[in-house]
């Protein structure tokens, strides 16, 4: 009976505390445009530009972030025009995934969530 109690004690706390804090976020442009005042929420801090072809790591450290749901939402100005893209999850701030490719193309955003 102790042991049982003893794994179940163990369990909770591994279960809250050792998860990924960082989300690691690759994004790359493709379009033929200069993104730029790019950032992906709930970072509200770190914006970066990306010119045609490049390709950037971008991090979001989810310690930051209030203990509740949601999911990340990338925005950025292409031609003087803003776009915004809802994506991804995250509860209780513990996001699911820990790693993204983000591809900006002219007319579509393609994420893709990659397990590390």
């Amino acid at each position: 009976m102790r042991k049982i109690i003893l794994v179940l004690i163990f369990s909770f706390f591994v279960s809250c505390k050792f998860y990924k804090e960082n989300v690691m976020f690759e994004i790359k442009n493709n379009s033929n445009s200069v993104l730029d005042s790019l950032i992906i929420q709930p970072n509200y801090s770190n914006f970066i530009s990306l010119k045609s072809g490049e390709t950037k790591k971008y991090i979001v450290n989810m310690n930051k972030v209030s203990k509740g749901d949601g999911a990340y939402v990338l925005q950025y100005k292409i031609n003087d025009e803003r776009k915004s893209y809802a994506f991804g999850y995250f509860t209780n701030g513990i996001p699911f995934d820990d790693y993204f490719i983000v591809t900006i193309e002219k007319e579509k955003v393609k994420f893709t969530s990659i397990d590390k």
